[in-house]
């Protein structure tokens, strides 16, 4: 008896804790995802943020609906996309980038159009190592950037919902 005593604060003692309850502004309990724009030349760079959204919201809820039957929605834009150099081989060809995406986001409730949250300036960045081969280096900037939408869809969830 006297170890399991010892062991309760071990077990319920600790400071961890789920950041964010999974509760939207404005008491909003269904939500759509209203497909990004994308004002880059990045083609299906918007499509890679509402996927990754969609995910989010879904493994998480609150519930994603359609939009007719969403009591908000949640729409957003690729506003930028940075191609950088970081690395160069010994002719001085660039065989590492840095991609770094910049969106907006807010969620509207439906009815009235009141915006109930926004975040304007999201930023985020991964990195990607380039071959010189065309559709290798392709997949791998594909990749970067899809990695980039899955860790801003994760900020945005717990910026979202935090505190709510």
């Amino acid at each position: 008896m006297l170890r399991l005593l010892l062991l309760l604060p071990l077990l319920f003692g600790c400071g961890y804790h789920f950041v964010g309850k999974g509760e939207l502004p404005g008491k909003v309990s269904s939500l759509a995802i209203v497909p990004f724009e994308n004002h880059t030349q990045e083609p299906r760079l918007g499509d890679f943020f509402t996927a990754a959204l969609r995910e989010e919201f879904i493994s998480r809820g609150p519930r994603v609906v359609p939009q007719a039957e969403a009591e908000a929605l949640l729409e957003g834009e690729v506003v930028g996309l940075s191609l950088r150099s970081l690395a160069y081989d010994e002719s001085a060809k660039a065989r590492q980038y840095r991609a770094t995406v910049e969106v907006a986001v807010r969620l509207v409730r439906r009815g009235d159009g009141r915006v109930l949250w926004e975040a304007k300036e999201l930023k985020g960045s991964r990195e990607f190592l380039v071959s010189g081969e065309v559709m290798m280096d392709e997949g791998a900037k594909e990749e970067a950037l899809r990695r980039v939408a899955a860790d801003l869809a994760e900020e945005i969830y717990f910026r979202l919902t935090e505190g709510f």
